[in-house]
């Protein structure tokens, strides 16, 4: 008789299908979430292929706008090419998003295609910020004032709101147009125009500045990462500062966040799904005030540095979640990544520049990074890509991690010499 120590079950045996999948993942274990399908895909020119290999590519431009609606303008040409790949190669069994860039534009082409997954409503949920407040307030989640403003609106939408308020547009990401005003000073004009042209204005929290990113199986968090962030998010918008977090350990914080976690899967009705939630530790009420969520996996150095920390790799469990999933089901609390700390500098300035060199070996460093990429010597930056092109990325583990981060922060120098764009010749991107 054989041991039953001999005995193997494998729960991650992929199903043969054929996929089509927007944009390349970035990381290998992603692209290995994509073995053993028939992968056609739709690429963003600036991206690579990163190792994946698939059957047929559509080349379009959409990505480095940071605007959600931009995919949506090439839609005919991605049917187009799906009935295509269907002609040649037979029905398409899943179309596959893990950015906000694409989401909604694939939740289209299934509804075009007759494919399961999320529908127009679902990814309208996590892309229109208003209908995502109206979810939050419908549920007792605590969460800023929030009001719509549109071209005619005026100050007097604002009144009984803080002294200062944060201006975000309707359907964006990335914190593209978001600023923070003094409510008098707002204007119609502030708002932009066309036929999403609103703005939503949020009083403005004072506190710690947090993300979760959370996996998400048959609506129960499997996994939990609760980090700090370091540095405001719109100082790293603006160039003026690095963007870094940390993990948090306290066990009293960690237990308000997980029971906002599941708060939030009850709401949105989540099913199986990867989250990047952010939200201010407000001291005063001992407690988390939700801002809001988007339905992907956190930027910058997240998803490496949780993988890195003995989590999951977030943008294989994302697409993962879109597949059949025959992974035995989750029982109790959510794993928590190790002590780790991320941080990506900015670029010194306006580009295009050519990097000349860095002064990484001389950082007083506690512990190795795990994680340290920097531009080489000859590689050319520009400004309009911040999160690929940035001047160092740093991944360190432990309880010093956070002390290693503001090290580089405040050392790390990358030198470069300004390209003149006037000589001779061309400079392409």
């Amino acid at each position: 008789m054989t041991s039953p120590r001999a005995l193997r079950v494998d729960f991650s045996v992929e199903i043969l299908m054929k996929l089509l999948v927007f944009c390349s993942p970035d990381t290998p274990e992603a692209v290995r979430a994509l073995y053993g399908h028939e992968v056609f895909l739709v690429l963003d020119i600036h991206q690579s292929l990163n190792g994946l290999r698939p059957t047929s590519v559509l080349m379009l431009d959409f990505m480095q706008k940071q605007d959600l609606n931009a995919v949506l303008e090439h839609m005919p040409d991605v049917v187009e090419f799906a009935r295509e790949m269907q002609r040649k190669h037979g029905p398409i069994d899943r179309v596959v998003s893990f950015n906000e860039a694409t989401n909604y534009a694939a939740a289209e082409l299934r509804e075009e295609l007759s494919v399961p997954g999320d529908t127009r409503a679902v990814a309208e949920l996590y892309r229109d910020k208003w209908a995502m407040y109206e979810t939050f307030t419908r549920a007792g989640l605590r969460t800023p004032e929030t009001r719509r403003l549109t071209r005619s609106s005026t100050v007097t939408a604002l009144e009984g709101m803080r002294e200062s308020v944060v201006l975000k547009p309707r359907d964006q990401a990335a914190s593209r147009g978001v600023r923070i005003v003094e409510r008098d000073a707002f204007t119609p004009d502030m708002v932009p125009e066309g036929p999403r042209g609103e703005l939503l204005a949020q009083d403005c929290i004072e506190g710690e500045y947090y993300h979760f990113d959370v996996a998400f199986r048959d609506g129960t968090p499997v996994f939990c990462g609760v980090n700090r962030y370091l540095y405001h998010g719109l100082d790293w918008a603006s160039g003026e500062a690095p963007m870094a977090s940390v993990t948090e350990h306290r066990a009293d914080r960690l237990g308000k966040a997980h029971h906002l976690v599941r708060a939030i899967g009850e709401a949105f009705d989540v099913g199986s799904r990867v989250l990047h939630i952010e939200a201010f530790w407000v001291a005063a009420d001992d407690d988390f005030t939700l801002i809001e969520l988007a339905d992907r996996p956190g930027g910058a150095l997240i998803v490496p540095a949780h993988e890195a920390a003995g989590g999951p790799n977030l943008e294989a469990e994302c697409i993962r979640s879109q597949l059949p999933d025959v992974r035995p089901a989750h029982t109790g609390d959510p794993v928590v990544p190790a002590p780790h700390c991320w941080i990506v500098t900015p670029l010194p300035g306006f580009g295009p520049y050519v990097v000349e060199g860095d002064n990484r070996d001389e950082l007083s460093l506690l512990t190795e990074p795990v994680v340290q990429i920097v531009p080489e010597a000859g590689e050319l930056l520009h400004d309009r890509y911040r999160y690929r092109n940035p001047s160092g990325k740093f991944v360190f583990l432990g309880e010093k991690a956070a002390t290693d981060a503001r090290h580089v922060a405040e050392s790390f120098r990358l030198d470069v010499a300004a390209i003149d764009t006037r000589v001779s010749g061309y400079w392409k991107n």
